[in-house]
């Protein structure tokens, strides 16, 4: 998912950069190694993208695929940092601007999964196992019986019942 991300960022760049006469050889080099970035670098990056998400959520019309994956992106860095609490408030934007936009049920089951992780890593197994259902909810409606991602889904259930106690279920 982390190279759908990148592709999309890159395009959008790409366009800016293009409407704005720059190129963008600095922006593909930053994003194609984004997953191998040390903390300190990850905060670098975590700053560049609030700046970035602030500066979408104010002009008339809004990119919401940009703005989606740079609110998911500050989540996921505040997650791989642990700062589970922010990773949370990402999230929670991330969910919001999903649902205000009526986007697909494929991209909320994304958006209910950093939640249910974030919950999940913080200790808050209900909360987790709430959003972890929401999610598998959201994938049943739109994959096939035996996607990977379906069973991905279904196995964070499971792990989230055996943090429980609940390993019956």
């Amino acid at each position: 998912d982390f190279w759908s991300i990148r592709d999309l960022l890159l395009k959008f760049m790409d366009q800016a950069s293009e409407q704005s006469g720059q190129t963008s050889t600095g922006t593909q080099s930053t994003y194609s190694d984004l997953g191998g970035l040390d903390f300190k670098s990850k905060r670098v990056e975590l700053k560049r993208l609030l700046a970035r998400a602030e500066e979408l959520s104010h002009p008339v019309v809004v990119d919401i695929d940009l703005l989606s994956s740079i609110y998911r992106q500050i989540s996921k860095i505040n997650e791989d940092l642990g700062e589970f609490n922010t990773a949370l408030e990402w999230a929670e934007k991330w969910l919001n601007l999903l649902q205000q936009h009526n986007s697909s049920e494929s991209e909320l089951a994304k958006a209910f999964d950093a939640l249910a992780d974030n919950y999940y890593y913080s200790g808050q197994y209900l909360k987790s196992l709430g959003f972890n259902q929401k999610s598998v909810a959201a994938r049943e409606m739109v994959l096939p019986a035996e996607h990977p991602d379906l069973a991905t889904s279904y196995n964070n259930l499971a792990v989230i019942y055996g943090a429980l106690g609940e390993h019956q279920k």
